[in-house]
């Protein structure tokens, strides 16, 4: 089976939209609206508390132009100075997720990392490890409160579950997972046997993993609410030492953060 040698997976450092939802998550209306969404998502009580949540924390910059905040910065520059000092060893080859955010990881990573910069082979805005479509989800910032003022959206997702439901004008998880599938049959006819870098989102992350690991449906989803999701986090494979024809990937870690954790949020 054909593999990279190593596959290196990095979300994205901490950006302006993390940050709001670190805000958001600590904001005692957004309590009162889960609260309130368990006791009767229907009531008028929970439709005026999601109103008022997403006037505070509705995004008002699109998904793709979110920057990294200060933090994230330093948290790439430290992941880049991390991953050099552990092994001097480049990658063959980086791709990254068109997303400024992304983009953004990769230069402050260069600041502590700068031979990354010498590496032949950049992709530097390849669609396929862009994050999950949210559709028309991502301006309220917030599923209880799309779901909340969108009652035939959360019937919907009832119907579906969290692994079929498809957001509107955006994707669902096999979307998600067909994508990625394309994009690493590509990347192994290209660069099998080699050292791959990715720089991209902890949804796409999970997809990699859950298309190299072969994830039911249900793995997957309790990985999504379980797993850790640290911004910089590495994730890490090696091919086993084995003939070409049964090598496979072997998880090494996964979203690792290599930076203090006073750079972590709270």
């Amino acid at each position: 089976m054909l593999v990279p040698s190593k596959l290196t997976a990095i979300r994205h450092g901490e950006s302006v939209l993390n940050e709001q939802q670190f805000r958001r998550k600590q904001d005692h209306d957004y309590h009162r609206l889960l609260e309130s969404f368990e006791t009767d998502p229907h009531s008028e009580e929970t439709q005026a508390l999601a109103r008022i949540v997403v006037e505070k924390y509705g995004h008002q910059i699109g998904d793709h132009a979110a920057p990294l905040t200060q933090r994230g910065q330093e948290q790439a520059r430290l992941t880049g100075e991390a991953l050099k000092a552990e092994s001097d060893e480049l990658p063959d080859v980086i791709y990254l997720s068109p997303y400024l955010r992304c983009q953004e990881t990769f230069r402050y990573m260069t600041l502590g990392w700068p031979e990354l910069l010498d590496v032949e082979d950049i992709f530097n805005r390849d669609n396929a490890l862009a994050e999950t479509d949210y559709g028309a989800v991502f301006p309220y910032g917030d599923w209880t409160s799309f779901f909340a003022l969108h009652p035939d959206e959360r019937r919907r997702h009832e119907l579906a579950g969290p692994y079929w439901y498809r957001y509107p004008n955006g994707e669902n998880v096999p979307d998600l997972q067909q994508r990625l599938s394309v994009w690493y049959d590509r990347m192994v006819a290209n660069f099998a046997n080699r050292h791959v870098m990715v720089i991209a989102h902890y949804g796409t992350i999970l997809g990699l993993r859950s298309n190299i690991e072969g994830w039911a449906e249900d793995e997957f989803i309790e990985a999504f609410k379980t797993a850790p999701g640290a911004n910089c986090g590495v994730t890490e494979y090696r091919a086993s030492s084995t003939t070409t024809s049964e090598r496979k990937l072997l998880l090494q870690r996964f979203a690792a953060h290599l930076y203090p954790d006073t750079l972590l949020p709270g």
